[in-house]
């Protein structure tokens, strides 16, 4: 495997993060102040 930017990692991994669990950091936390 070629080594990836750790740009698009942290992108792969905010994505998965995302996909699998609700959206806490990636959009505006509205529950939190």
């Amino acid at each position: 495997m070629l080594p990836a930017h750790p740009g698009l990692l942290l992108l792969s991994f905010l994505f998965l993060a995302d996909a699998d669990s609700p959206p806490k950091f990636t959009r505006t936390p509205e529950n939190q102040t």
